[in-house]
């Protein structure tokens, strides 16, 4: 009884530790971001004004257009700041803690079918990844859309009929934080219920064709509202031609990210200068491994890979889970030769967050060696990202690659260590 609660004391203690890791890198000095994309931060001021304007996603005190985006991460925001004062501090805060709560959630998600290292490292993996932090630094609505497609898949983990539909519910509030960006996580979710389910097919199906209907029942509930409100009692449905949100949904937020705009006659073919802009990485299989890109995830990428070969065997479901969740973004990023922007790479977060602290224990349990050839591909690929992305421009960026070389080769001398060192190697 008392090693049980001198582990349970531990456990606790490490969750600690990597929330306040998670809480000190969102908040501290949150206010030098001043009001971020001044697009939003106007919008949630004016949806201050009146329960019309916040309820119809306002840009403007006058009413006379909405937002771009669905509304619920603005109405967080919104009611973030009528209780604590409109200030870029109160609208940057929402996402911060979301972000803190997403963490948490992982470490949950990770922990249950794999244990405690494991979950863990994936919760540190999380806390730290770079466009995670910066994206919940922001106003910005993708770390919303991140802690509700986490809080889908905990329940369609569960297996059940009802968790599956409650897990489509949950999609739909997120398809209304940023639209169809929502509904690439929707597969992932789907196979993970269906691997974790023990119904027969009947029930599967009746169980799925419920799940389906209030998926499109919530997903399209404000934007059809929006559009059969009387068009001079409402805004304009920004970024739409045809002042309809069903529009944008299909157009604007969707089809155009795919489309590449056409380039006039006149202007030069010469590319932007190097960082200039994120949106003109060149489409393609290998457009995620661009060096504009592949820092913000990649570098957590061959542990990931090792978690779910290794994870496979033993939980088929959630490595089902967040290997389509990878995938699926990474396919939708790697074709979007549109409206790209690189901040939506922290959709990617939490699959390979997941896979990495899977695949760092899954290593260690079946021995040091295993562990260490994890660690020196991790080595490689860190090698690889900071000679494409930054030139090794400092001398300080080779500690990594050295620490991680460093660490494999004492794994390789067969020395076992514990399981939460064993855990914290992969954050070296």
């Amino acid at each position: 009884m008392a090693e049980a609660r001198r582990r349970q004391w531990q456990e606790r203690l490490a969750v600690a530790v990597v929330l306040l890791i998670a809480a000190v890198l969102r908040l501290w000095r949150l206010e030098d971001n001043g009001f971020g994309t001044a697009y939003y931060a106007a919008g949630v001021r004016s949806m201050l004004q009146g329960v019309a304007l916040f309820f119809y996603n306002a840009f403007d005190p006058a009413g006379f257009i909405s937002l771009d985006k669905p509304p619920v991460a603005f109405w967080i925001q919104a009611i973030f700041a009528s209780v604590l004062g409109y200030s870029g501090w109160t609208i940057h805060l929402p996402q911060a803690l979301a972000g803190v709560a997403s963490v948490g959630l992982l470490y949950r998600l990770v922990r249950w079918p794999f244990g405690m290292p494991a979950g863990f490292s994936a919760a540190l993996l999380l806390a730290v990844n770079p466009i995670t932090v910066a994206v919940d630094r922001s106003n910005n609505t993708d770390s919303w859309l991140v802690l509700f497609l986490l809080l889908a898949a905990s329940l369609a983990l569960r297996g059940r009929g009802l968790a599956l539909l409650l897990s489509m519910v949950l999609l739909g509030i997120a398809f209304n934080i940023k639209m169809m960006a929502a509904l690439v996580c929707g597969p992932a979710l789907l196979a993970a219920w269906l691997l974790g389910s023990p119904l027969d097919w009947r029930r599967r199906v009746g169980w799925m064709t419920a799940s389906g209907a209030a998926l499109i029942v919530v997903s399209l509930s404000w934007a059809t509202v929006f559009d059969l409100t009387p068009k001079d009692r409402r805004p304009y449905a920004g970024s739409s031609h045809d002042n309809s949100m069903l529009e944008l949904i299909v157009m604007h937020n969707a089809l155009d990210r795919f489309v590449r705009p056409e380039r006039s006659p006149t202007a030069p073919a010469t590319p932007p200068p190097r960082f200039a802009a994120y949106d003109n990485v060149p489409v393609g299989p290998l457009r995620l491994a661009h060096p504009t890109l592949a820092p913000q995830f990649a570098w957590m990428l061959p542990i990931a890979v090792i978690g779910a070969v290794l994870g496979w065997r033993r939980r088929r479901a959630p490595i089902a889970l967040w290997g389509l969740w990878a995938i699926a973004y990474g396919a939708v990023y790697s074709a979007a030769g549109g409206i790209f922007h690189a901040y939506y790479l922290s959709t990617l977060g939490p699959p390979l967050a997941a896979l990495a602290g899977i695949g760092g224990f899954e290593s260690w349990r079946r021995g040091p060696r295993y562990l260490a050839l994890g660690l020196a591909a991790a080595a490689l690929c860190q090698g690889a990202i900071a000679a494409s992305a930054l030139d090794w421009s400092s001398w300080w960026m080779a500690a990594p690659v050295v620490a991680l070389l460093a660490g494999g080769a004492t794994l390789w001398r067969d020395k076992r260590p514990p399981a939460l060192i064993g855990a914290l190697a992969l954050l070296v």
